[in-house]
């Protein structure tokens, strides 16, 4: 797949879940959060979760990744279904017309 092809399946990706999965994976550090979402790490081309953590000497936010991959738009539909909805706690039924609206899958899942 091109590199085009990820980033825009990144996207689509970003704009269908980022809500969801800030929410279910919620902030595991105790610290002065500015803000939090999916973003797309373009070296590997994968979808992981940031966060701006605001350093209150400077007034300044520094942006952090997290090292967990949320999506891989290389991945096989099935391995991103089972890593989305362990994520979210859901069923992976109720995530196929999700990924659908999205235009995720290159097949249906079995």
């Amino acid at each position: 797949m091109g590199s085009i092809s990820m980033q825009s399946r990144c996207q689509r990706f970003i704009e269908e879940f980022n809500d969801d999965i800030v929410k279910a994976l919620q902030v595991p550090i105790d610290a002065d959060i500015e803000s939090c979402g999916l973003g797309i790490f373009d070296l590997w081309q994968q979808v992981f979760l940031y966060y701006h953590i605001m350093n209150p000497r400077s007034g300044r936010a520094y942006p952090l990744m997290d090292d967990v991959v949320v999506f891989d738009p290389d991945e096989d539909d099935d391995l991103a279904l089972e890593r989305v909805a362990d994520i979210l706690d859901v069923e992976i039924q109720d995530l196929i017309p999700r990924f659908e609206k999205a235009d995720l899958l290159r097949k249906l899942p079995e």
